[in-house]
């Protein structure tokens, strides 16, 4: 252990920030009021914190809790074994999760948010659009202010909305609502399970209901629209 500079014999642990702490061997907390805990953990930043068997806050104001986890940007959060958090302003909670942007915030093992302003929740959920959101596990939200909600949905047009497990939206503003609803095309809504719109500006509404024409409308269960 070592505070502020003065060592009382434990092996390695440096505090070399003004204020700073430094406990466990091989830890290192160089910023100004700086803390460092656990073997080979390093605090870089001033106000920085890393917690855990190599840890790092390479950054100001960051935070890294959990054995391998790195805070690399100012004022950035890691929790959990091996998270990390590269953006501005950016948290990253649970196991190899990994906020890459700035603003950006994943919850869940192996989440990902790498767009700004993005958040995922859930394990292994993406938000990779700037602005977009995932929620449910493996979710994934790629379009910009796209969202997604619901187990294994996918929202990978520019403000596109899938909501409901293996829902997807991939047009442009697309929405699929619903168990495997798919809106494939721009400016498509498809509402129900198992519903699809794959016309461009196309609608299906109920259950198994296909859109398949430009302009089309598919209304009731098993519907189909297939002409103009």
């Amino acid at each position: 252990f070592q505070a502020d500079g003065a060592d009382d014999g434990s092996e390695d642990a440096l505090a070399s920030g003004e204020h700073s702490v430094a406990s466990g061997a091989s830890s290192l907390a160089a910023g100004a009021e700086s803390a460092s805990y656990g073997y080979g953990s390093s605090a870089y930043g001033d106000n920085s914190m890393a917690i855990g068997a190599g840890s790092l806050a390479d950054a100001v104001g960051a935070s890294a809790s959990g054995s391998l986890s790195s805070a690399m940007a100012d004022y950035s959060t890691a929790s959990g074994y091996g998270s990390l958090a590269s953006g501005e302003s950016s948290v990253a909670t649970g196991a190899s999760a990994q906020a890459t942007a700035d603003y950006a915030t994943t919850v869940g093992a192996e989440s990902v948010a790498s767009g700004e302003f993005s958040a995922a929740f859930g394990a292994a959920s993406l938000a990779s659009g700037d602005g977009s959101a995932a929620l449910g596990v493996l979710s994934e939200a790629s379009g910009e202010e796209s969202t997604a909600v619901g187990f294994y949905s996918l929202a990978s047009g520019d403000v596109a909305t899938a909501l409901g497990a293996e829902s997807i939206a991939g047009g442009v503003t697309a929405v699929a609502v619903g168990f495997q609803a798919e809106a494939s095309e721009d400016y498509t809504t498809a509402i129900g399970s198992w519903s699809v719109a794959s016309g461009f500006n196309s609608t299906a509404l109920g259950n198994s209901a296909e859109a398949q024409a430009e302009n089309s409308v598919a209304l009731g269960s098993d519907s189909i629209a297939d002409r103009d």
